[in-house]
């Protein structure tokens, strides 16, 4: 429904997880890429959110999709399987289902393996699989800051 008062229009609209979450990551890099805040955030932390959030964006926007592109028993199919199902496997379906597509992800295209890529970065921040060393440098007993390679003491890697 829509109408008009004093203060303006009023309208009655969808939420967009897909646009908010984009909106949430491209706001953190853009921080992360900003000098000036750099010194009370680390970028690399910031980084690390924007990307996993960028992931998550992804997967909604393929889960819409999912609902919107499918009818019948692939969709069926697809919403039984939704939370089962990593993003990898709902990308398969919607494309093997897709009359432009060869009928599925096209694995040696340079995409493919980028995205892979992020996508792993993200499994692993998310679902770690063991612990990873790391070396920091506290300054003043404030929070540590992970030392680039170039900066490593020797006898530390």
């Amino acid at each position: 429904m829509n109408a008009v008062n004093d203060s303006g229009f009023i309208f009655e609209s969808r939420l967009n997880s897909y646009n908010m979450l984009w909106q949430d990551a491209d706001i953190l890099l853009r921080i992360a890429e900003d000098p000036n805040f750099t010194r009370s955030y680390s970028p690399s932390q910031l980084a690390r959110s924007a990307l996993i959030i960028y992931v998550a964006t992804f997967e909604a926007l393929m889960n819409r999709a999912l609902d919107r592109f499918l009818s019948g028993t692939d969709l069926s199919l697809a919403l039984a399987n939704e939370h089962k199902w990593d993003l990898v496997e709902k990308i398969d379906f919607l494309l093997s289902k897709s009359t432009q597509s060869s009928g599925g992800i096209d694995k040696s295209c340079s995409s493919w393996s980028q995205l892979k890529e992020v996508i792993e970065i993200r499994n692993d921040c998310i679902h770690p699989k063991s612990d990873r060393p790391s070396i920091l440098e506290v300054f003043a007993g404030k929070v540590g800051i992970a030392l680039s390679p170039s900066r490593l003491p020797k006898g530390l890697s």
